[in-house]
């Protein structure tokens, strides 16, 4: 019976300081398809043998164990380019398109815009 019932379960790749995002079982009173069920960015600081894991919330430094199921990986996004990475990125696809840049004079000069910006 124990084997029939471990496998449904998913290996996580879990390790410390990573950060996870926590299934919320308890959200009830507004049920719907556009409430999500995922608490906040949470870092785990600890990783017991018997599947437990000891998570911290950065913002109240609270901390607190939870089962290794309830968690999974948070993915961190790349943050927005600035409106002049924008406009460079526009300008470059335009010209690739139309066949009149090749792809190694136009990187080179935006990366010597971005330093430009930067100093």
């Amino acid at each position: 019976m124990k084997n029939f019932h471990n496998k449904a379960l998913r290996k996580r790749n879990l390790h410390e300081n990573q950060k996870v995002w926590l299934y919320n079982s308890h959200l009830k009173l507004f049920p719907g398809k556009l409430k999500s069920r995922w608490n906040c960015p949470y870092v785990i600081t600890e990783i017991f043998d018997s599947g437990a894991v000891l998570i911290i919330d950065p913002k109240t430094r609270h901390d607190f164990k939870v089962n290794g199921q309830q968690l999974k990986p948070y993915l961190e996004v790349e943050p927005p380019l600035t409106i002049q990475e924008e406009a460079l990125h526009r300008i470059w696809y335009a010209l690739r398109r139309w066949r009149l840049v090749s792809r190694q004079i136009v990187l080179f000069s935006t990366m010597a815009c971005s330093s430009i910006n930067q100093r």
